[in-house]
């Protein structure tokens, strides 16, 4: 067992939820109490950059005080919480929160989702009012990897200002969805081609981000592409469990503990950082050797 010396640290603060998303990736269980979070976010950012994430962190008041110590100017929601207490969104801005996050499938929104549509746009009109910016998180799958140019004219018409492509994981609740979702290597390669199209076309006018849960996009050998799960980036979850990426959060992916302060790692993947190590486990379910 060692002491983990990477870069940063994500702690998952929460699985308690106000819905329940059918492509929601988290595996875990338990929610850290605003006392133990602030404890722990203190003595890891001695040492290491902190974020926090979770279910639904606005569900609990008592984590705003963390999130403002670690700096962090950004939190993801559902947005249901805003929609009906719009009171909150200028207590979040004086915690320094900046940019909202919040999910849009597109054509797949209502396979997966809970969060009606009508609602998304009622908030974003809320949170443009009070001058916040707007990042839409959006799951590309087999339904809808071939639209990512309207999806991202779409997003422009909405009035975000970021939109964010993750790839569809088989995690958590999506286990139980069809495995006609996964994306094979060739249609990964037409979203990297439409993604690069409209990052371009569109630059003055929104962000286009993708996750690194598609890997590095393979056709270019100049690709800066990093996967840094385990060695710069952990996950800790409530029940103080290691983890190397804040996707591959759920039981038989620990690779360690927390304990007072400390990341104790005693399990580690061989990955070269050149693909996604989430990726790989849960969608190609490739067997990765273990570093002794």
């Amino acid at each position: 067992m060692r002491e983990y010396d990477g870069k940063s640290v994500t702690i998952m603060s929460c699985r308690t939820c106000n819905t329940n998303c059918g492509h929601c990736y988290l595996g875990y269980e338990g929610d850290i109490t605003s006392t133990e979070l602030k404890d722990t976010v203190v003595k890891l950012s001695r040492h290491y950059d902190v974020d926090i994430n979770g279910s639904e962190v606005l569900l609990n008041e008592g984590y705003f005080d963390s999130i403002k110590y670690v700096g962090q100017n950004r939190v993801l929601t559902n947005g249901i919480i805003l929609n009906s207490n719009p009171t909150l969104i200028d207590k979040i801005k004086r915690y320094g929160i900046e940019w909202v996050c919040m999910s849009y499938h597109f054509d797949l929104h209502s396979k997966v989702s809970s969060v009606d549509f009508d609602l998304l746009k009622r908030n974003i009109e809320l949170l443009k009012l009070k001058r916040l910016k707007i990042e839409l998180m959006t799951t590309i799958s087999t339904i809808n990897y071939t639209e990512v140019l309207s999806m991202v004219n779409e997003a422009i018409k909405l009035g975000a200002d970021c939109i964010r492509f993750t790839n569809f994981l088989k995690l958590g609740n999506a286990v139980n969805m069809n495995n006609d979702n996964l994306l094979s290597d060739e249609q990964i390669a037409i979203f990297f081609d439409q993604f690069y199209e409209a990052k371009d076309k569109y630059a003055n006018q929104i962000t286009a981000r993708r996750s690194g849960t598609f890997g590095r996009d393979m056709r270019k050998e100049n690709s800066t592409y990093y996967c840094p799960a385990g060695r710069d980036k952990v996950a800790i979850t409530p029940d103080k469990k290691v983890y190397p990426c804040p996707f591959l959060v759920s039981k038989g992916y620990e690779i360690g503990e927390y304990y007072d302060g400390k990341i104790l790692i005693n399990k580690e993947f061989k990955n070269d950082g050149t693909t996604c190590l989430t990726n790989d486990i849960v969608n190609k379910n490739k067997i990765l050797e273990l570093k002794i």
